[in-house]
């Protein structure tokens, strides 16, 4: 995969399967798929809906393998083309809150299922696959670009504020479709080129309009996740 083409592809397995080199982590894997299942939130059950919060709660490390084991739906036999709705998002929830040893083999098709959901074919489910590129790339960045940094001086500029915006842009979302609110990233992101952030890249993607979800790769390079 090319540059230009991880920048245009439109299908989310690809993107996600990355480049060779490229690490890609259970977690954020785990945040896209749930941003993925938050975006048709109202046509989730809500044992669905329970397992989707389980699992993001899980993937920073706030939940159990067990808890996520008991909120996991269970697989239905006839999840298929052909079959009801709800099967198809019992089945994409299933793969989505999976434990993590499955989970990574899995993510590709819980994003199918989520799109599946939305359309079997047709405009409105190549919109649906479009918008998970989208949130593909909110999540993992440009592997072809440089690596980002940012010095300790910008992050210990005026007594730690930039992490802490970072962290309140992080944990106060826009519920239940579970994205960030946009004012808290161009505010942060004011206070890092005030504390002497140059990087165009981490800037430009603060200012954004959007979506931006859990598992940004910006907010994760600030608070230091993976």
């Amino acid at each position: 995969m090319t540059e230009a083409e991880w920048l245009t592809c439109s299908h989310p397995g690809t993107l996600i399967q990355g480049r060779r080199g490229w690490r890609r982590t259970t977690r954020k894997l785990r945040l896209l798929a749930c941003a993925c299942y938050r975006r048709i939130w109202r046509a989730l059950s809500n044992s669905n809906r329970f397992a989707i919060e389980v699992a993001e709660r899980h993937a920073d490390g706030k939940a159990t393998n067990d808890e996520l084991c008991a909120a996991q739906p269970a697989r239905p036999l006839n999840g298929h083309f052909g079959g009801p709705k709800s099967d198809y998002l019992d089945c994409g929830v299933h793969y989505a809150a999976a434990p993590n040893r499955k989970f990574r083999s899995w993510a590709p098709t819980a994003l199918f299922f989520a799109a599946s959901a939305v359309a079997e074919n047709g405009s409105k489910r190549e919109a649906e696959v479009l918008a998970h590129c989208n949130l593909a790339r909110e999540v993992f960045g440009n592997p072809f670009r440089p690596f980002l940094s940012i010095t300790p001086s910008v992050l210990h500029w005026n007594g730690g504020i930039v992490k802490r915006l970072a962290e309140a842009a992080y944990d106060q979302r826009k519920m239940p479709v579970g994205t960030l609110y946009v004012t808290r990233l161009a505010v942060l992101a004011d206070a890092l080129e005030d504390a002497g952030c140059t990087d165009t890249d981490i800037l430009a993607h603060l200012r954004e309009p959007g979506p931006h979800v859990r598992g940004c790769f910006v907010l994760d390079l600030l608070l230091g996740k993976e």
